[in-house]
């Protein structure tokens, strides 16, 4: 095992670049296995240490500044024959990310202000390097726990939040306090399995034991995961996934960014950011990540549940999920009719934008604990004065809805040949 040389080093106050030029190369690469990758920071890390380019130079780095000779930065040119040439492959995926983005459009940390961006891919850098130490911490330690026996492989935006309370109150099933825990094909798989067992150590005499998280479905390297770790008695794990309508789970999800200050005004705007497009409509093609796991996995050990059922009638959607899972289906409480995650509105944007992204700035400039204590002040007058119960609906224009529908509707008409599920509803 590597042991972490500069565990000791403190690096409150120095730059994200001098950090990682101190690291050795093994350090340097466990670290990035450990990182978020969903804005591409493991490559935009790798440019700080290869390419010598500061933190803000990366972030601002736009797809027309990267050409087929170099890189043009605002102080210098970077041609191609200066890079050093074990690092042609981050070459190439820096031209590929430019081929794929609009021109004006930044190719890391696309959705924030350029401050937020450069706070950010530090503070995640910082964090990879935690979780390393972490790991190391735990692998030493035999934790005595079962590891679970049903998961929900989610979607976003679709009552998972729901499901995982209605899951917690059956007296037959163990499911952690903590909902996504989102361990099988993300950066947190590299914390080690010891860090995901730590959430079952409560798991006793219930039935079934199972979490709740939301990007398993989507991910292309899950599904093995799960199958060579879980499913160790083949056909024994049982999985369930709960699916949307593909745009109005769009919608859904483009509303989330743009309350949390993340997303531009419009979907049509949103659409253009690489980030989004994948988001939005690349991940919503749902039959690509059923066949994945129809690879791993038989059709029986999967319960598909429709978003649109648990509307009209989430009792009988608990019970078919009860069934599934082989525990007490008529089991009832209270807790099974309450709405949870509510969305809601706010009355002025701009307002809500300034808002929101000053408390960010705030968090990066002031001095812990006056940077938080000024992020809760500005949230709390943005909750007292300028938002609104009623839930947000974003427009969209009527050709672009019709043109997502026709996009989606062969999409959904191969899930439903491969599920047997009545789609038509979404068309």
């Amino acid at each position: 095992m590597v042991q972490s040389t500069p565990k000791n080093h403190n690096y409150g106050c120095m730059k994200l670049e001098s950090i990682i030029k101190l690291l050795s190369e093994q350090e340097f690469v466990e670290i990035l296995r450990r990182i978020k990758n969903d804005d591409r920071q493991q490559e935009a890390c790798q440019l700080i240490r290869y390419w010598e380019l500061s933190v803000a130079d990366v972030i601002r780095l736009r797809a027309k500044d990267v050409t087929v000779e170099g890189i043009q930065l605002p102080q210098r040119f970077i041609n191609w024959s200066e890079i050093p040439a074990q690092t042609a492959p981050l070459r190439l995926k820096l031209l590929e990310f430019a081929q794929m983005a609009d021109l004006e459009e930044r190719l890391f940390e696309t959705r924030k202000p350029v401050l937020e961006g450069v706070w950010d891919l530090e503070h995640r850098f910082l964090q990879g390097w935690k979780d390393w130490q972490t790991y190391q911490d735990l692998a030493e330690l035999d934790i005595s726990a079962r590891l679970p026996n049903f998961l929900v492989l989610g979607t976003p935006k679709s009552a998972t939040t729901w499901l995982h309370s209605c899951l917690r109150v059956h007296p037959e099933i163990f499911v952690p306090a903590k909902k996504e825990l989102e361990f099988w094909g993300t950066h947190h798989y590299y914390r080690g399995i010891n860090w995901y067992k730590r959430h079952f150590v409560d798991w006793h005499d219930q039935k079934k034991g199972g979490e709740v998280s939301v990007s398993y479905f989507a991910s292309p390297t899950a599904p093995e995961q799960i199958s060579k770790q879980l499913d160790w008695e083949r056909g024994s794990l049982k999985l369930i996934v709960i699916l949307r309508e593909p745009l109005s789970r769009a919608l859904s999800c483009y509303a989330h960014w743009v309350l949390n200050g993340e997303a531009p005004r419009t979907f049509e705007e949103a659409l253009k950011i690489g980030f989004f497009r994948k988001q939005l409509c690349h991940n919503l093609h749902y039959y690509r990540h059923y066949e994945r796991y129809l690879k791993f996995f038989s059709a029986e050990q999967i319960l598909i549940v429709l978003f649109d059922d648990i509307k009209k009638n989430p009792l009988a959607v608990l019970s078919r999920v009860f069934d599934f899972l082989e525990v007490q289906s008529d089991y009832c409480h209270s807790i099974f009719a309450k709405k949870v995650n509510v969305g809601c509105s706010v009355k002025n944007l701009t307002l809500h934008y300034w808002l929101y992204h000053t408390g960010v700035f705030c968090q990066h400039i002031l001095p812990e604990p006056m940077g938080d204590t000024a992020t809760t002040i500005l949230k709390k007058i943005n909750q007292r004065v300028n938002v609104s119960p009623t839930k947000f609906k974003p427009l969209i224009d009527q050709k672009l809805y019709q043109r997502l529908k026709d996009e989606f509707r062969p999409s959904n008409q191969r899930l439903a040949d491969l599920t047997g599920l009545d789609l038509s509803a979404w068309n």
